[in-house]
């Protein structure tokens, strides 16, 4: 992941390889385009609600 501001942030090419998902569909996704399915969909928002895997250390 970049850092910025001291900060890391999480790029789509990060989403994509932790989820197992294309970048295509992360994208799709974060867009709330209308193409994908409704288990990759659900996916994405239980992963939005979840907390942060980084939370707990320094990454």
């Amino acid at each position: 992941m970049a850092a910025r501001s001291g900060r890391a942030r999480a790029t789509v090419r990060d989403v994509a390889a932790e989820t197992g998902l294309s970048i295509a569909t992360v994208s799709r996704v974060l867009n709330g385009q209308a193409n994908v399915a409704p288990h990759i969909r659900e996916l994405g928002a239980a992963r939005r609600r979840a907390p942060s895997t980084c939370a707990a250390r320094t990454c």
